[in-house]
């Protein structure tokens, strides 16, 4: 069936065509809104291993900002807890609170709450590094909604 699988090509090509002239534009792109009010921000120095591993993932996201306007202080709270129905399977539940502070006049700019959880298992030999998984793989889950929460708020303005 050649002729269905040109048509099936023709429509692919049709809708790709499509979506670049509508002036769709990816959110990071350079030059966009979004793209410059989160390169304009600077992330409060990391406490402990979480916030190290958070800053981390939000840098990778925003680049590192050198003398930028804004500050991003934020606080991370993960605590562990056990599934009920399942002996074997336990979870992480993370929050992180934000603020971005004005740095020059000191003014709350945005605040807000990210959460998520992140499971792991306890029945196989290798506890520790599924409990540090779990954690890892929650503070990147927490970095991306914290990331796409920027973006909404930071590119009305």
């Amino acid at each position: 069936m050649p002729g269905t699988r040109y048509r099936s090509m023709l429509l692919i090509f049709g809708f790709l065509a499509g979506l670049a002239s509508c002036g769709f534009t990816p959110v990071y792109a350079p030059g966009t809104r979004s793209a410059a009010a989160l390169s304009d921000i600077e992330l409060a120095a990391p406490r402990n291993e979480q916030g190290y591993l958070f800053v981390r993932e939000m840098e990778d996201r925003l680049g590192r900002a050198t003398n930028a306007s804004k500050l991003l202080n934020y606080n991370i709270t993960i605590r562990g807890e056990g599934i009920e129905s399942d002996t074997e399977r336990r979870r992480f539940v993370g929050v992180v609170t934000y603020e971005l502070v004005d740095r020059g006049t000191g003014a709350v700019l945005e605040q807000g709450a990210v959460d998520s959880f992140a499971g792991y298992s306890v029945s196989d030999g290798l506890f520790i590094s599924a409990r540090q998984d779990a954690i890892r793989r929650l503070v990147i889950i927490m970095a991306d909604q914290l990331t796409r929460e920027l973006i909404v708020k930071l590119a009305g303005n």
